[in-house]
């Protein structure tokens, strides 16, 4: 009986050794999740190629010249 309790005792060590580890593991990898969402910006550059398309109203006159206002 006394075999049967050291051993268990032997593998209740093991098993909160290895769950220490573990939440040290858990720990560091939350340590680095945060260090990497700080290098995050907050608000997303402004990409100058991603401007929207201003479209011009049809009502309006060209004014540049073109020669798509020309009447038949």
């Amino acid at each position: 009986m006394e075999g049967l309790k050291a051993e268990h005792e032997i593998e209740v060590e093991q098993l909160q050794e290895k769950n220490q580890k573990l939440r040290d593991q858990v720990n560091d990898l939350k340590d680095h999740i945060n260090q990497l969402a700080e290098m995050i910006p907050d608000e997303p550059e402004e990409d100058p190629k991603e401007d929207p398309i201003e479209y011009q109203d049809d009502d309006e006159e060209l004014t540049d010249g073109s020669i798509t206002d020309i009447e038949v």
